[in-house]
């Protein structure tokens, strides 16, 4: 008795693949005739959902009203407002300013120099700005560090 059953039951569940498999192929033609006319399959499942739930449509990208998301035409990118202009990096001003002074600077002496030099920044403090600039000079090879903490052109 439970055999026949089962067996039934297998038999029942073929057809329910089979059946999908024939949906699947035809939801696949469908959706490929509606990208060609440029409606995205997605937008019809999110329509489908929209009416189960009982709200609204929304409206389709022809039929909505206004200017389309981002900024605004002739804007300028978000960010400095400012703007650094063509600012040498501190990277290649750094190694001027010791040349220049001829001899090891600490962090505050080198932002004195700078700043002498026209050298200017959005930070509230310059210190980390500049440390961390001239540090990446002494891992490059370009400065040492003496235990004092002043930097120095090798």
């Amino acid at each position: 008795m439970y055999k026949e059953q089962l067996v039934a039951l297998k038999k029942e569940g073929t057809k329910i693949r089979v059946e999908i498999a024939k949906h699947s192929a035809e939801a696949r033609k469908l959706e490929k005739r509606l990208a060609a006319i440029g409606i995205e399959a997605k937008y019809l499942r999110a329509l489908d959902a929209y009416q189960r739930k009982g709200r609204p449509l929304p409206k389709l990208q022809d039929e909505a009203q206004g200017r389309r998301p981002g900024r605004k035409p002739g804007k300028r990118a978000a960010g400095r407002r400012g703007g650094r202009g063509k600012q040498v990096p501190l990277t290649k001003l750094i190694p001027d300013v010791l040349s220049a002074s001829g001899k090891p600077l600490s962090t505050n002496d080198l932002i004195e120099a700078l700043k002498k030099k026209g050298w200017k920044t959005g930070a509230t403090k310059a210190y980390p700005v500049v440390y961390n600039s001239a540090f990446i000079l002494v891992r490059k090879g370009v400065l040492s560090k003496a235990n004092d903490g002043k930097f120095s052109l090798k």
